[in-house]
């Protein structure tokens, strides 16, 4: 099923209270899970996320991203060999965790993804928005986890088991938040008109939906940009930077 048809079903019962079987069941209910959704997924959400570029800053310095088709291609190899191979998959076994309140295995799986960043602005970036992440949903709920340290997946899994958003759903808004930042970081940099921005977006969405879905195995997970971690490492030598990251 594509992305444009899963999201869609992820929202379906904001606007219709049935589900797909036609069986009557809260309107209420399945209103605030989805608005809940809607809040992770949105932009506006205040962990900071629109302060990061990850490493994108840096590839327009050194000319790497110059236009609209470059940036394409960066951040389709980005979602490739990175999210798609290492924040997705874990993002599932980390929810698995929460479900069975294994607290032990949510810590290692969350150091796990942090070593996972591979120069000190991605790791810093990560940590950051896990604790403003986490910050808010202490406030919203009991089911606080006590972590030193937070990986915004761990933040993010904890957010559907609490909130009871699925696990599809979870992860089509993971990707749509990511999506949607890295190409208003590319409108910010290049820049780019917004129809210039749309049309990146929907050629991103069919890489989403080309995509195979990676199963989290440990022995093969974690990110293949060398590239990327070359670049990201050179973004704090900028002497005028837009971005942390």
């Amino acid at each position: 099923m594509g992305w444009s048809a899963t999201l869609g079903l992820s929202l379906f019962p904001l606007i219709c209270p049935f589900n797909l079987l036609m069986v009557p069941i809260s309107t209420t209910i399945i209103t605030v899970m989805n608005l809940r959704l809607l809040r992770l997924a949105s932009s506006a959400l205040p962990i900071g996320s629109f302060a990061h570029s990850q490493g994108l800053e840096r590839a327009h310095h050194d000319g790497v991203v110059i236009d609209e088709v470059s940036a394409e291609q960066w951040l389709r190899e980005v979602y490739r060999a990175g999210l798609s191979r290492t924040d997705l998959p874990m993002l599932q076994v980390m929810r698995e965790a929460r479900h069975a309140n294994d607290i032990d295995e949510m810590s290692r799986l969350n150091q796990l993804m942090l070593a996972s960043r591979e120069t000190k602005e991605l790791w810093q970036e990560d940590m950051r928005l896990g604790l403003a992440l986490k910050k808010l949903l202490d406030v919203d709920g009991t089911d606080v986890v006590q972590l030193e340290q937070c990986s915004l997946v761990t933040q993010w899994a904890r957010a559907g088991v609490m909130w009871d958003i699925d696990e599809e759903a979870t992860r089509s808004a993971y990707i749509f938040s990511w999506l949607e930042n890295a190409c208003l970081a590319c409108a910010k940099l290049l820049p780019l008109g917004q129809q210039q921005v749309h049309r990146l977006m929907k050629q991103l969405f069919q890489v989403v939906e080309s995509t195979p879905k990676e199963v989290f195995d440990e022995k093969t997970w974690g990110p293949s940009l060398p590239g990327l971690a070359m670049l990201s490492s050179r973004h704090e030598y900028l002497e005028n930077r837009l971005f942390l990251s």
